[in-house]
């Protein structure tokens, strides 16, 4: 979870929506367990200049992958997914973005972590819980988190049937959803007693 290396989950089954809105929900309330840290309030104003381009994309890549998942181009929703921190690993737009959300949330806090700083970083936390259930939605799309069935010792199994491309996109333009949301009142609380040195971020369509 947070920054911590993380690689799109490939589940054996499509979990419904409502299992991930649960998920997100209860979410809101827990903190990650080991976010990013780029504590210190003497140094936002330069923090922000490092973290608010890379916020601000996740904010407006949203669009690009709803366009992806739209046309069921799982390849590319599985790319903009990655999350492999490993050396010659692939990081893709939405978790670049996730991690600048947990950093620049941290910059609220100093020796003990603020209310503020919490209350962020449970947001960022719904976006890292929709780039795994998206990822898992992409992996099935893709074809390579289906696992053959059936058979004797592994004899004449069969590949496990594809859920429709209908199926796939519902359940993914269901969780960026949610992501939106949890994007913009990660927004709204950041620009809650701003700092007059620091602009504000700026919202996006839901």
């Amino acid at each position: 979870t947070g920054a911590a290396a993380l690689r799109p989950q490939c589940r054996t089954s499509l979990a419904p929506r409502r299992d991930f809105l649960g998920a997100a929900a209860a979410a809101a309330t827990t903190l990650l367990p080991q976010a990013a840290h780029a504590t210190g309030k003497a140094t936002q104003k330069t923090l922000f200049l490092r973290y608010e381009k890379r916020i601000a994309g996740l904010g407006s890549y949203f669009d690009e992958l709803e366009s992806a998942i739209s046309n069921a181009d799982w390849a590319a929703v599985a790319t903009a997914c990655e999350a492999d921190t490993s050396k010659k690993g692939k990081i893709g737009p939405v978790y670049s973005g996730l991690t600048a959300m947990e950093l620049w949330a941290n910059t609220y806090s100093d020796r003990k972590q603020s209310v503020k700083t919490q209350r962020m970083l449970a947001e960022a936390e719904i976006v890292e819980k929709t780039r795994e259930y998206v990822a898992g939605v992409a992996c099935k799309g893709t074809g390579e988190c289906l696992k053959a069935e059936g058979g004797f010792f592994g004899l004449g199994a069969k590949p496990a049937p594809k859920p429709s491309d209908g199926e796939l996109k519902s359940a993914a333009l269901g969780a960026v959803k949610q992501a939106r949301g949890a994007f913009n009142r990660f927004v709204a609380l950041n620009n809650e007693a701003l700092p007059l040195d620091i602009n504000g971020l700026v919202a996006i369509a839901e």
